[in-house]
């Protein structure tokens, strides 16, 4: 008997929750690095005799663009990949139709009349003891 939803889409499901977390992780790590290089920008002075100053300057500003870059795309990602419940509730939607609520409504009647002639028949055979 085949399973009726595929249990690899249970893993795929977690794999893609773990990139969820780790792009957020990754967002934040870069918007930090961010952060640091911009202040380091503006604080290092632009003695135009300090050559390594000026370098330094540079290079962090080329850095925190190159950073800002990724963070915008980082972001996206992160963005446009769904919430673990959401992938769930896809999933489900993806299997649930009117023709299965309405056989699975009928089959819960069903078994609630069981029940009830089962509990009736128990209390009619103790005599109502």
């Amino acid at each position: 008997m085949e399973p009726i939803i595929n249990p690899w889409i249970f893993y795929v499901i977690n794999v893609i929750c773990n990139l969820h977390f780790i792009t957020g992780l990754l967002g934040t790590l870069s918007f930090g690095a961010i952060i640091v290089l911009v202040i380091y920008w503006v604080f290092t002075s632009d003695d135009k005799w300090n050559e390594s100053a000026k370098e330094n300057k540079r290079l962090a500003a080329k850095w925190a663009k190159r950073l800002g870059v990724f963070f915008i795309v980082d972001t996206a990602i992160g963005i446009f990949i769904p919430s673990k419940e959401t992938m769930i509730t896809m999933l489900v939607s993806n299997y649930v139709t009117p023709d299965n609520i309405q056989i699975v409504q009928g089959n819960i009647v069903d078994f609630t009349k069981q029940l009830v002639s089962a509990v009736a028949e128990g209390i009619n055979q103790t005599g109502g003891k």
